[in-house]
């Protein structure tokens, strides 16, 4: 094997490609480096990290629980029962990716419980054509409950029926797509956000009261995720700077030396605001806000909230009650039970930031490791789960909530699910000679463009299985870098974009 062949590697969201990218050397080098780097790096408390396969398995375990409990109507009755039942569509359709299938194939072995929990969910909704709003809770907007509709919006985006047209028992949305359902949820959500004073930005139980709640917001603002990144529903700019201007007064930032530096707790009705119940779920809640307002994973803002995280990382409690002395996720199990519902929201913070390790102690850790060896060891051999942290009365809900922990579901553009960072057109290897990405979905309308270092377009293709050969007008191109732009309809028929760089090795 050309020894240049040692350095040509893929990732995916699982891990490495079964692909003969590494020499036999290299790879073993790498491998006791790795080795000796995550000994020497963590600590005995994730020494023996959750593998793929206990992951795999607690996620099969996990679902199987989960869709037994789902009611003949086709919901999950617990707290607000439209919003539980989106929260476990939204883990249906997740976990139909993670194993390689389309969530709207009727060859997913879960096709026929989202679209019963579908059928559930938009049954429930009430709709004011006239103004174009979607909500949920009560036929009157005053009764309209906040804690639903981003769940509603992760079930729809995580469906794949974008484009379909409803059909169900509730009269007044038959005629929609899925999408302008969403568009009109959406719609509702920016009326019934805060405008003003200390809760600006944010939303409450109800619209028409001005106290900001940062548990309510957090599930709306991961439900605008889900319509902007997998819906292309573009959120009103209003919107948007109303939630960047609530996360300077969410996070406390009086005293950098204090304990709640770079927290967030529940109220804007706290002296001062969000004072209240601070733990670190709901810092992962502001960690994504941050995300969606267009924050740096580098900026202070971030920097802050992730030092607090980093400081409480091994607090024995669950943020049951918050506070000081109560603000973990990992708990004392089996005394003290995890937070699934800190676990998540640490989860989504952290993915959408593109965070993957932080300083504990002074070591560096995987937080995915970590978190998932907990949730894999404190997995019931029922497959649900029970959880220490608030609300600890609702076993579907600490289910689901493990599940989107351990399925990374953050509301991400899909990607290729590989893409080569460079090739080499002398390889031995032919999967190495061209570049070219590859997909784990049918997408439709496919293109790539190559672009060299002064933007002039240097190649193009509109078929999957041809890719560019290193070649421009029938010579050899340079090597170094070149600008990749991949266009695609993805299979729910949404429309999305990828850049990057590819090394072109000579």
């Amino acid at each position: 094997m050309n020894n240049v062949d040692s350095y040509i590697f893929c990732f995916n969201r699982k891990g490495f490609q079964k692909y003969h990218y590494l020499s036999s050397v290299f790879l073993s080098r790498i491998c006791l480096c790795l080795c000796l780097t995550y000994c020497f790096m963590h600590t005995n408390r994730i020494s023996n990290a959750a593998t793929p396969e206990q992951i795999s398995e607690a996620l099969r375990l996990g679902v199987s629980w989960l869709v037994n409990q789902q009611e003949n109507d086709g919901s999950w009755t617990a707290y607000a029962p439209v919003g539980t039942t989106g929260l476990g569509v939204a883990v249906l359709g997740h976990y139909a990716e993670e194993i390689g299938m389309r969530p709207n194939s009727m060859n997913y072995e879960y096709y026929h419980n989202i679209n019963e929990g579908l059928y559930y969910i938009l049954s429930q909704a009430y709709h004011d054509p006239e103004n174009e709003h979607i909500w949920f809770g009560s036929s009157e907007l005053e009764g309209a409950c906040n804690y639903v509709p981003g769940t509603v919006l992760m079930a729809i985006a995580m469906s794949g029926k974008t484009n379909q047209p409803i059909n169900t028992n509730n009269s007044s949305l038959n005629g929609l797509t899925y999408r302008e359902t969403a568009q009109r949820i959406v719609n509702y959500l920016d009326y019934a956000q805060i405008r003003s004073g200390p809760g600006i930005g944010a939303w409450y139980y109800r619209p028409y009261i001005d106290n900001g709640d940062l548990s309510i917001t957090g599930w709306v603002t991961l439900g605008l995720g889900y319509a902007f990144e997998r819906l292309s529903i573009e959120l009103p700019e209003s919107l948007v700077e109303n939630i960047n201007a609530s996360i300077d007064i969410m996070q406390q930032t009086d005293n950098p030396e204090s304990w709640d530096y770079g927290g967030a707790g529940y109220s804007s009705a706290a002296i001062p605001p969000y004072s209240d119940w601070i733990n670190v779920h709901k810092v992962g809640h502001l960690l994504y806000m941050m995300y969606l307002v267009g924050e740096e994973n580098t900026s202070l803002r971030v920097l802050r909230s992730i030092g607090f995280l980093e400081r409480h990382w091994y607090s024995p409690t669950s943020g049951l009650t918050g506070g000081e002395f109560d603000l973990g996720w990992r708990g004392l199990p089996p005394e003290v039970l995890p937070s699934y519902i800190a676990t998540v929201t640490i989860m989504k913070g952290f993915i959408a930031l593109n965070i993957h390790e932080i300083t504990v102690e002074g070591a560096r850790i995987d937080w995915y490791d970590d978190v998932s060896t907990v949730i894999v060891e404190n997995q019931k051999p029922s497959g649900a789960w029970d959880q220490g942290g608030f609300p600890i009365q609702f076993e579907t809900l600490s289910t689901i909530w493990a599940l989107l922990t351990l399925l990374k579901a953050v509301p991400q553009p899909p990607q290729p699910s590989i893409m080569p960072n460079a090739f080499m057109p002398a390889s031995n290897i032919q999967a190495n000679q061209t570049f070219k990405p590859v997909f784990e979905f049918e997408v439709q309308e496919y293109s790539m463009k190559i672009f060299n270092r002064w933007g002039n377009k240097i190649f193009q293709s509109t078929d999957l299985d041809v890719g560019w050969d290193g070649n421009y007008n029938g010579n050899k191109a340079p090597a170094g870098g070149y600008v990749y732009k991949v266009n695609y309809v993805y299979y729910d028929g949404t429309r999305h974009e990828h850049t990057g760089i590819v090394m072109l090795i000579r």
